[in-house]
């Protein structure tokens, strides 16, 4: 019965992909991604043909892609960073990845793979543009809330991520005044 409600929703889902409304059309790949299988496949595949031929739609495309809250999703951003069509020196490409991602932090701080991708996104998107870069910190705001264990984690994510972007001034010390506030 699960699998039969998923078909159904991803049917619904489906006149929302070819609305005139991008709005629309983002929330429909988004959802469909979500619920994965084909159809999620089919509709990221359609959603990437037809979006990135203009840069606003590949900025929502990136945005779709990383937001989507589903264990696929590291997999998919990694493989987004490769597309021909991603420029990280692109602010429009590396913040729109670094917001959308860190918006769900559950995943981004919280799993193991989630926060081993936010640490790779910290550091590839720091080295190329700092400011776009920022998002991720504030990601972090919050470590003191968790319990010592989890806090332990996260601290040593933190200096992990301070010591590769230790050439980067603006990122190591703000990182650094992050790692403070925490020990």
């Amino acid at each position: 019965r699960v699998e039969e409600g998923r078909v159904e929703c991803c049917g619904l889902l489906q006149p929302l992909m070819r609305s005139d409304f991008m709005s629309d059309r983002a929330f429909a790949l988004v959802q469909l991604l979500e619920l994965g299988g084909a159809e999620g496949a089919a509709a990221q595949s359609d959603a990437k043909a037809e979006w990135c031929k203009h840069s606003i739609g590949t900025e929502q495309y990136i945005q779709s892609v990383a937001a989507a809250d589903s264990a696929d999703t590291p997999a998919n951003i990694r493989a987004l960073l490769r597309e021909p069509f991603f420029n990280m020196a692109l602010a429009g490409h590396s913040r729109t990845v670094a917001r959308a991602w860190c918006g769900n932090r559950k995943r981004a701080l919280l799993t193991k793979e989630g926060l081993a991708l936010t640490q790779e996104l910290f550091v590839k998107i720091g080295k190329v543009n700092q400011m776009s870069a920022y998002g991720f910190i504030g990601t972090f705001g919050q470590v003191k809330a968790f319990d010592d264990s989890l806090k332990a984690v996260l601290l040593r994510a933190l200096k992990d991520m301070k010591e590769q972007v230790k050439d980067e001034e603006s990122l190591n010390n703000q990182l650094g005044r992050l790692i403070a506030g925490v020990e």
